[in-house]
C-alpha cells in the first residue's frame, strides 16, 4: 500500500462518523472472519464431500459384487454337483442301443426331479443338459436338449477352444443357445474320458439377468453413477442404471486399461470421471462403477453455496443488529453533542434523558448534574453582580459623605482653637482619625497596629461621652502589631461589651481588657468586659453559625457580621469564639492566620 493510501485510510478513520466507524468495524469483524471461515469450510467440504462419495460408492459397489459372487458361487456349486451326479454321466455316456426305453424314461423322471430340486434350492433360473440325439428323451424340451441343436453354434465353438472347466455367456448369446428370455449362462461340457475331444453332452446353468441387474440396480450413489458388468472382450453385459447419463464409447477403453480395486481418475472427451473395478472369479466378467466427477463437485457446490448463503445471512442480520445498535448509541452522543453545543451558546436550561444505565447513561446524568451546578453557579453570579454594583455604589457614597465630613470636622477644630476649647479639639481629631483608618483608602485589610489605633480612637470619643466611666487595659504584643487583620473588628466589640455589657449594669461603669498574642501559626485577640455577660440563647444567636437570623448590634455591625467577614477571609477554621454567663461577663476571641510575620515562640501577653 502506498503512502498516499495510507494517509487516506487514517484521515478516513480519522475524521469519519462515529457511527460509520462502529458499522465498518462491525462489518470487518463479521466479514473477515465469515469470509476466513467460508473458505476453510468449502475446502473441507469439498474433500470431505469426495471422501464421502468414494466411501459409499465403494461399500455399494462391494454389497453389488458380495451379491455376484454369491449368485455365481451358486451357478457353479450346481454345476459341480451335476458333474459327479452318477445318473447324469450314465444317460449321457450309455450307448442308445443298450440303454433301454423304459430305463431312459425312468432316469429322465429322476433327472427331471433333480433338477428341480437344485432349481429350487439354488435359486438359479434353469438347467439344461444338451445331449445326443439318439435318446428317446433327446428333444424333452423342457431339462433335456439335442446338441445337434446348437453343433454350429458360435458360443459352443469358443466355449469348446477356451481353456478352463467353466464358461459363461455374454448377454448378446444368439443361435440354438438363445432361450427367449435374456439370461446369464455357465457352460460346461461333459466328456468321454475314452474320447475327450469330442463332448458327451453340455451342461447350462442359467441365472435371468433381471436377478443379476437387481443386484447392481441400486449401487450407483451418484445422480448420474454408473455400475456396469463386462465380459472378457470389454462389452457391457449389463448396466445398473440405464437410465443414468450414457456414457461416452471412450470410456470403455479405459475401464479396461484402470487398475483394479482402486480409484483411478480418467478423463474422456474433455469430461473427467472416477472408475474402479474388481474381477469376478472364475468368469472373465468386471464388474465396474464410473462417477462423473461432476456428480461429486456438484454436491460440493451445492453445500458450499448452501453454507455460503447461511454464512451471508447470518453476516447480514448481524450487521443490521450492529446498524441498529451503533445508531442508539450514536444517537444519544448526537443529542449529547447538540446539548454541549447549546450550553456553550449560553443555554444551561439543557436536561438530557439518559434512557439506560450503561457508561453513555451515566454520562449523561453527570452532564445533566454539571449544566445544573453551572445554571446554579451562573445564577449566583447574577446575584453577586448585584449586590457587588450596590456595594460599588455605597463606597461611592462613602467616598463622598467622609470627604464632607473631614472638611466640617477641620472647620470645628479650628473653631475650637480659637475659643481655646482643647477638649473639643482632642474629640474632633480623635473622631477624624477614628474615620480616616475606617477608610483606609478602600482597603479590605489594615495592620493590627492601625485596628488597635482605631478602637483607640473610639474608646477616646466615648470617654467623652460617658465621662470615663469605662476603663481600659490594653496588651497587644509587639510581635503581632504588623500582621494584617480585616479592619473594623475591634471596634464593634469594644463598642458591643461598652453598650451591652457595662452600661446595661448598675451602676453602668466597669473595664475592657483587650489583649493580643500569638500561637504558632495563629494570632488571637480578646476583648474582655465584666459587664452583664449573655444567656444561652442570646450567645447561640450570636455566635454559632447555624443561627441565619442573628439580631445585629448598634453601629450597624452586628457579631454575625464580623464572623462572616473573617471565615470568608480566612477559612471556617478562624472566626468568632465566645465565653460569656449572666452576670459574670463576657470574653470575645478573635481567632486570624499570622500572615506577613516569621514563628516566634507562643507568648500569652500579661495585662497592663
Amino acid at each position: 500500500m502506498s503512502s498516499k493510501m495510507k494517509k487516506w485510510v487514517l484521515r478516513l478513520a480519522r475524521d469519519s462518523r462515529l457511527q460509520t466507524k462502529m458499522i465498518a468495524a462491525c462489518f470487518l469483524l463479521l466479514f473477515i472472519p465469515s469470509s476466513i471461515f467460508t473458505l476453510y469450510a468449502s475446502r473441507h467440504v469439498k474433500a470431505v464431500v469426495q471422501e464421502q462419495t468414494f466411501s459409499a460408492a465403494r461399500k455399494a459397489f462391494e454389497e453389488a459384487e458380495a451379491t455376484l459372487d454369491v449368485r455365481i458361487g451358486k451357478m457353479i456349486s450346481v454345476m459341480d454337483n451335476l458333474r459327479f451326479n452318477t445318473l447324469l454321466y450314465r444317460m449321457v455316456s450309455a450307448e442308445p442301443a443298450d440303454y433301454a426305453r423304459s430305463d431312459q424314461l425312468e432316469d429322465l423322471r429322476s433327472l427331471t426331479d433333480l433338477f428341480d430340486n437344485l432349481q429350487d434350492l439354488s435359486d438359479v433360473s434353469s438347467i439344461r443338459l444338451y445331449v445326443r440325439n439318439d435318446y428317446l428323451y433327446s428333444r424333452e424340451g423342457r431339462y433335456v436338449f439335442s446338441m445337434d441343436d446348437i453343433t454350429d453354434d458360435e458360443l459352443v465353438r469358443t466355449m469348446m477352444d477356451a481353456p478352463g472347466n467353466y464358461w459363461f455367456t455374454p448377454l448378446n448369446a444368439s443361435g440354438g443357445m438363445q432361450t427367449g428370455q435374456p439370461l446369464f449362462s455357465c457352460l460346461r461340457p461333459i466328456f468321454d474320458p475314452g474320447t475327450p475331444s469330442s463332448p458327451l453332452a453340455i451342461l447350462c446353468v442359467d441365472l435371468a439377468q433381471a436377478e443379476l441387474e437387481q443386484a447392481i440396480f441400486h449401487s450407483a450413489t451418484t445422480k448420474n453413477g454408473t455400475v456396469m458388468l463386462l465380459d472378457g472382450t470389454r462389452q457391457v453385459i449389463s448396466y445398473g442404471d440405464e437410465t443414468a447419463r450414457p456414457l461416452p464409447e471412450g470410456i470403455f477403453d479405459e475401464l479396461a486399461q484402470s487398475a483394479h480395486e482402486q480409484w483411478d481418475r480418467i478423463r474422456v472427451d474433455g469430461d473427467d470421471y472416477y472408475v474402479y473395478g474388481v474381477s469376478l472369479a472364475p468368469t472373465s466378467w468386471r464388474l465396474a462403477t464410473v462417477i462423473p466427477l461432476s456428480d461429486i463437485t456438484s454436491v460440493s457446490t451445492s453445500l458450499q453455496n448452501r453454507m455460503l448463503a447461511v454464512t451471508l445471512l447470518v453476516t447480514v442480520a448481524a450487521f443490521l443488529i450492529s446498524i441498529c445498535m451503533s445508531n442508539s448509541f450514536t444517537k444519544r452522543i448526537g443529542q449529547l453533542e447538540q446539548s454541549m453545543g447549546r450550553v456553550e451558546a449560553g443555554d444551561v436550561s439543557v436536561h438530557l434523558a439518559s434512557g439506560s444505565n450503561d457508561e453513555l447513561g451515566r454520562l449523561i446524568g453527570h452532564f445533566n448534574h454539571m449544566v445544573s451546578q453551572l445554571d446554579q453557579l451562573m445564577e449566583e453570579k447574577v446575584n453577586y453582580g448585584v449586590a457587588l454594583k450596590a456595594q460599588e455604589l455605597k463606597a461611592l457614597q462613602a467616598q463622598i459623605n467622609p470627604h464632607f465630613l473631614y472638611n466640617t470636622l477641620d472647620t470645628i477644630n479650628c473653631l475650637a482653637l480659637q475659643k481655646n476649647v482643647p477638649e473639643i479639639r482632642q474629640v474632633v481629631t480623635a473622631l477624624a482619625a477614628f474615620y480616616k483608618i475606617s477608610l483606609s483608602n478602600g482597603e479590605d485589610q489594615i495592620p493590627i497596629r492601625e485596628e488597635v489605633r482605631h478602637a483607640r480612637m473610639y474608646l477616646t470619643i466615648l470617654d467623652y461621652r460617658f465621662a470615663d466611666r469605662i476603663k481600659t487595659q490594653w496588651s497587644i504584643a509587639p510581635e503581632i502589631e504588623d500582621c494584617p487583620i480585616v479592619k473594623i473588628v475591634l471596634q464593634p466589640l469594644i463598642e458591643n461589651a461598652a453598650i451591652h455589657g457595662i452600661f446595661e449594669k448598675t451602676p453602668p461603669s466597669g473595664h475592657i481588657t483587650v489583649r493580643g498574642w500569638r500561637e504558632g501559626g495563629d494570632v488571637f485577640l480578646t476583648v474582655a468586659d465584666d459587664g452583664v455577660g449573655m444567656d444561652a440563647d442570646t450567645l447561640r444567636a450570636n455566635f454559632l453559625p447555624a443561627q441565619e437570623d442573628a439580631a445585629a448590634l448598634s453601629g450597624g455591625y452586628g457579631i454575625r457580621n464580623i464572623n462572616e467577614r473573617l471565615r470568608i477571609f480566612y477559612g471556617a477554621g478562624y472566626g468568632l469564639s465566645c465565653v460569656s454567663a449572666p452576670g459574670r461577663g463576657t470574653a470575645v476571641t478573635i481567632r486570624i492566620p499570622a500572615q506577613g510575620t516569621e514563628d516566634p515562640p507562643a507568648v500569652r501577653p500579661t495585662s497592663g
